[in-house]
């Protein structure tokens, strides 16, 4: 599993893009990063990032670092910029710059949302670990912090037919059209017709 995507919302009841899931705390409760801004009359100031993962990834879409910004006027060279201010106008204005594909990293897999300086809990997949992403993406009003844990990605096994599976349907097909499955048939043509193009 690779992460492919980040997106940022803003609003207590706004959506994620399709197969975008909201990124929680380690116990999987909603992680508001903008918390300590209080929402003004009806307007709602929460702010909350979204990650969308894939099992298998296209070449080079797979996000291997992220790093946090003050400011988007210094993107580094080979990141993109998720042009959405995690502060919603907080001073100063905290941005995402992605990196993907490069092999120097292997994919992140996993995400999380952590508060007030506190770590993600040791899961049983010890080989994995998981670390923190600097610094906090609350600015300087809040310690909110990315923390991410990285997995090589394993290639899907490639399932070749044996010569016995070959053979049966080979059989199959000769004796269901009275023809070798190594001459197809082709659309619209009728047995003991002539091919395409011949006279």
């Amino acid at each position: 599993m690779a992460l492919v995507g980040l997106d940022v919302t803003y609003g207590d009841a706004a959506i994620g893009p399709p197969r975008f899931h909201r990124v929680t705390v380690p116990g999987g409760k909603a992680a508001d990063i903008n918390r300590k801004n209080l929402s003004v009359g009806s307007e709602s100031k929460a702010v909350y990032l979204w990650s969308k993962t894939s099992k298998d990834p296209k070449k080079g879409r797979e996000i291997t670092d992220i790093k946090v910004l003050y400011g988007k006027n210094d993107v580094p060279e080979g990141y993109e910029l998720l042009d959405r201010d995690l502060t919603l106008g907080g001073d100063p204005a905290v941005y995402l710059a992605l990196k993907r594909g490069g092999g120097e990293k292997d994919p992140i897999s996993d995400i999380f949302i952590v508060f007030d300086k506190a770590s993600v809990p040791k899961d049983e997949d010890e080989d994995t670990p998981w670390t923190s992403v600097e610094p906090s993406i609350g600015g300087g009003n809040d310690e909110v912090h990315l923390w991410i844990r990285r997995k090589k990605l394993v290639p899907k096994p490639v399932r070749r037919r044996s010569r016995s599976e070959i053979a049966t349907n080979t059989h199959t097909h000769t004796h269901m059209t009275g023809r070798s499955s190594e001459l197809p048939i082709f659309r619209g043509e009728k047995e003991g017709s002539k091919k395409i193009g011949s006279r």
